[in-house]
């Protein structure tokens, strides 16, 4: 049957991302947010000691959804297939934005998509294996 909806699919354009509060306030592109974290990680941003705590100073997120392991003043703390990362995700319906960066923010993987699975139990297994093979494909 052509031109048959798909039930995977769902149009999100009338809600506003604003909604989410200042988390879907942000515009920015995946370029700016890679040099944002390489700013950030490689400490031209905040003094050392308080990027030592924000890295460091964490808790294990064991009622957060995979794959976090660890949070700290703003950053998570990511389990790759090639070691641990660091960075933020985020999403909202028809929108998911992740970000991984090395400790000390030179290799870097940042993503913006329109989709978003709706699932609720940690990001999409798909979407997590594809985006770490691409994280982990540069030679370490």
């Amino acid at each position: 049957m052509p031109n048959a909806p798909d039930r995977t699919r769902f149009d999100v354009t009338a809600i506003s991302p604003s909604e989410a509060g200042a988390s879907g306030a942000l515009v920015t592109t995946a370029a700016d947010m890679a040099r944002f974290y390489r700013a950030l990680l490689q400490g031209r941003l905040l003094p050392s000691d308080l990027l030592r705590q924000m890295l460091t100073d964490t808790v294990p997120t064991t009622g957060s959804a995979p794959p976090a392991v660890a949070y700290g003043l703003g950053v998570y703390v990511y389990a790759t297939g090639c070691g641990l990362a660091h960075g933020h995700g985020g999403s909202a319906p028809g929108y998911l934005t992740f970000a991984l960066n090395s400790r000390d923010g030179r290799d870097q993987l940042v993503a913006h998509t329109n989709w978003n699975s709706f699932v609720d139990t940690g990001i999409d297994k798909d979407f997590w294996a594809a985006f770490q093979q691409g994280y982990c494909s540069r030679p370490r």
